[in-house]
């Protein structure tokens, strides 16, 4: 992972995270995310393609404990995440990484499902830095930018229709939301969605 790490340092980041506020908060933390935050403490990469949370207390966007016990915590958002996750990082949609036990799982932050990646921290990290494209499904973030659009740390991309009611040929519009607002967006969505079956969804939800 260092070498993956040294590389993201010199050619992708745009914000890194402030000094650990909490030695305790960051004991809290699984063995190899405590390890990783000791040299980095968070950043976001890839124009706002990836961001990997810290232990701290300001900015709240990049906190890790506000995500895991805050006002608005993610098992409190979402009914698949379990309070012993940790949600240590997303990517520019809201799709959200967790670290349950050692392995990533990712949380499809649209639908609130939950998919477990069979990889550790190492594989994942490696993952990201060797195929953004793909791991961080960039392609959204990539047609932002070139229709003008940035992100600036704290910022997430919102999608109109949702990825997973576009219709084909459907046209999409894009823009920046605080990370915050954006969550409970999704968090909404997610909510509807489990509520309805799958056969007519799209015309359902928007009636």
């Amino acid at each position: 992972m260092a070498m993956a790490l040294d590389l993201m340092r010199l050619r992708h980041l745009n914000y890194e995270g402030p000094e650990i506020s909490s030695g305790r908060a960051l004991r809290r933390m699984p063995g190899p995310l405590r390890d990783l935050l000791r040299r980095i403490n968070g950043f976001v990469a890839f124009d706002g393609g990836f961001h990997l949370r810290g232990v701290c207390l300001d900015p709240g966007w990049h906190s890790i404990q506000a995500v895991m016990s805050g006002p608005g915590a993610f098992h409190q958002l979402f009914d698949n995440v379990s309070p012993q996750d940790v949600p240590f990082a997303q990517d520019a949609l809201g799709d959200q990484f967790l670290l349950r036990g050692y392995r990533i799982h990712l949380l499809h932050a649209e639908t609130g499902d939950v998919e477990d990646l069979e990889m550790d921290l190492d594989q994942f990290m490696d993952a990201v830095v060797e195929d953004p494209l793909s791991t961080l499904d960039m392609a959204p973030l990539h047609i932002f930018m070139e229709e003008g659009g940035r992100l600036t740390p704290g910022e997430l991309l919102e999608v109109e229709p949702p990825l997973c009611l576009r219709q084909p040929g459907q046209p999409t519009s894009f823009k920046a939301l605080a990370c915050a607002e954006r969550m409970e967006n999704l968090s909404l969505l997610a909510r509807r969605m489990s509520l309805v079956p799958d056969v007519g969804l799209f015309d359902m939800l928007n009636k």
